[in-house]
């Protein structure tokens, strides 16, 4: 498990640096929900919103939309 770790942050890694690294606003508001849980927080709401704006600055923002997700 700690390999295909490595391997998904080598990867994302590559695409954020080449320009093609690419988010969902729903996958961003599913990142914001699972680490601000009340019962079991893994980050405070001010941790959470610096860490989306680095994803906002690193990639590109995509729309889910209903042709996107057939």
């Amino acid at each position: 498990m700690v390999q295909n770790r490595t391997s998904v942050i080598a990867v994302t890694d590559q695409l954020i640096r080449s320009g093609k690294a690419v988010i969902s606003t729903q996958v961003l508001g599913e990142f914001f929900r699972a680490t601000t849980r009340t019962q079991r927080s893994l980050l405070t709401s001010a941790e959470t919103l610096v860490r989306m704006r680095n994803y906002l600055a690193a990639c590109h923002v995509i729309d889910i939309t209903r042709l996107i997700s057939l």
